[in-house]
């Protein structure tokens, strides 16, 4: 009998382990999907263009700047300013603009605000630009030369803070972008460049009527991004025309009852040229769509929108 008690044991000590392994996986996963929630909110308000993620840096980016203010070479084509102000690209003030000739760079700041009925925002921003010829010389007017732009080299911060129906923002983001096939020439533009944010966000999640709450760190790297120019001419936005893949890592922190948990995530967007983008992470079969736009966050196979971070029309 004294031989019986050990593997009896063992299997008792199998059992209860077993039962602990699947209560914290069902913990782990209740956890996990509140994370990926707030975590697809963090990276669609960092793409979108509306609250000034990377897709506003690109539009900035793709602009001409001088003396007298700053002009998009996209969506002026299409909307005058009142259309924008509709559109919510806001408005700049407190403008200022240096250039130096010996560099290439052309360096503005400026605020930017706007309010409207499912958005707000207000943000500082400093941009650099350096605009280059096919043979790579400096463009100096930019906005007299448009059509000898070959290359954009751009780098950016915005700090400041969104606040929408589902969701509130507060960030500090650096976002460098080279674009390169923007004269006539080409059909295709091409974009490398990277960004990186910070900052809190407290949002609406899908599955439960509650708003959560992260800090948060956010690294993207792009790489091989396609811009087709006749799309964009089309549609008269990039998020159209854009296609390719970012990788990112995301880290996410809260405080429950003074203890600070954190959480790391990574996996890779797909920019689709469609004016979405899926959000995929590493190791994990779900995944989110992502409106460039908006900043709207739905899964693929859900009809409800009534928690996605989507503005109601």
């Amino acid at each position: 009998m004294k031989h019986l008690l050990p593997p009896l044991a063992a299997v008792l000590l199998l059992i209860g382990s077993t039962a602990c392994d699947t209560l914290n996986k069902e913990q782990e996963e209740e956890i996990s999907r509140e994370e990926l929630e707030i975590a697809g909110q963090i990276i669609g308000s960092s793409l979108s263009d509306t609250e000034e993620g990377l897709l506003s840096s690109l539009y900035d980016a793709v602009s001409e700047v001088d003396e007298e203010g700053i002009r998009s070479r996209i969506q002026n084509q299409h909307r005058d300013q009142e259309q924008l102000r509709d559109h919510g690209r806001g408005s700049e003030s407190d403008y200022d603009y240096d250039y130096n000739p010996e560099t290439g760079e052309h360096t503005v700041w400026y605020i930017r605000k706007f309010e409207g009925p499912l958005i707000t925002r207000s943000l500082k921003v400093r941009s650099l630009y350096i605009y280059t010829d096919i043979n790579g010389r400096f463009i100096q007017f930019p906005k007299r030369q448009e059509d000898r732009i070959e290359t954009i080299d751009y780098k950016g911060t915005r700090e400041g803070i969104t606040e929408g129906p589902y969701r509130y923002n507060r960030f500090y983001r650096f976002n460098q972008i080279y674009l390169d096939g923007l004269s006539p020439v080409s059909p295709i533009m091409s974009l490398t460049g990277s960004h990186h944010g910070n900052g809190e966000m407290n949002a609406k999640v899908m599955q439960r009527d509650m708003v959560t709450s992260r800090t948060y760190e956010l690294d993207m790297d792009l790489d091989g991004i396609r811009i087709d120019k006749e799309v964009v001419r089309e549609n008269g936005s990039l998020e159209d025309g854009i296609t390719g893949f970012i990788s990112y890592r995301l880290s996410m922190t809260r405080t429950v009852n003074g203890e600070t948990f954190e959480r790391k995530l990574s996996g890779v967007i797909e920019l689709t040229g469609d004016g979405s983008a899926l959000l995929r992470f590493d190791k994990l079969r779900e995944f989110f769509r992502i409106g460039l736009a908006t900043g709207s966050v739905d899964r693929p196979d859900s009809t409800d929108d009534s928690h996605s971070g989507r503005p109601r029309t």
